[in-house]
């Protein structure tokens, strides 16, 4: 079902930013506003309850459209600014079909929830980094920048793998909600075992 622009808008309020189309100028060109189902998907996510609940903790969400239709560029990041306000970016770029922006979200989202486990259910939230610290990569994002993820220690001693592998869970745990994992995904143990410490430290 299709998200109505008005509710979207109304749940995050003075939050949202969604780019417009531009003409361009003497030094760029026209950059078209990103797709209209591109933003439903975003929309759809982030208005779920189970991640309704995260948007107290987001400072502002921007929908933009990729310069680099046909290069690289990220889809989504989550920045939090030095005085601690946190930016939740999603990026339209039209190699990726709009359903790849539902789990996109999801992966973003879940970074952000994984520092507010750690701020309110710590507990927990150690006991699942150690579980998944000891796992193998779970799909191909994760094995390309395993090495250098497990080399960034973030949080108490736990690394951005851990961070990654949070994300991962949620795609996992939402992919038939949103009809798409995003990724190829391998290690069908460590998968199930990614999965129930993600249900553990989330109470499902």
């Amino acid at each position: 079902m299709e998200l109505k622009r008005k509710s979207f808008k109304k749940q995050l309020k003075s939050k949202l930013h969604v780019a417009k189309a531009t003409k361009g100028g003497w030094s760029r060109g026209p950059k078209d506003a990103p797709r209209k189902e591109v933003i439903d998907n975003v929309g759809a996510i982030l208005c779920k309850p189970q991640f309704k609940k995260l948007l107290k903790h987001i400072d502002y969400v921007s929908i933009t459209k990729s310069d680099k239709p046909y290069g690289f560029t990220f889809t989504g990041r989550v920045v939090t600014k030095p005085n601690g306000k946190t930016f939740l970016k999603i990026i339209d770029n039209e190699r990726f079909p709009a359903f790849h922006y539902k789990s996109t979200t999801t992966h973003e989202l879940a970074h952000i929830d994984w520092g507010v486990k750690w701020q309110y259910h710590h507990e927990a939230w150690v006991k699942f980094n150690k579980t998944v610290e000891a796992l193998r990569p779970v799909n191909d994002y994760l094995e390309r920048h395993e090495r250098k993820w497990r080399a960034d220690i973030r949080c108490e001693g736990f690394s951005q793998y851990a961070n990654e592998m949070h994300s991962a869970a949620a795609e996992l745990y939402y992919e038939e909600e949103n009809g798409h994992k995003g990724h190829s995904w391998k290690f069908l143990e460590d998968q199930k075992k990614l999965i129930t410490a993600y249900m553990e430290l989330h109470g499902l």
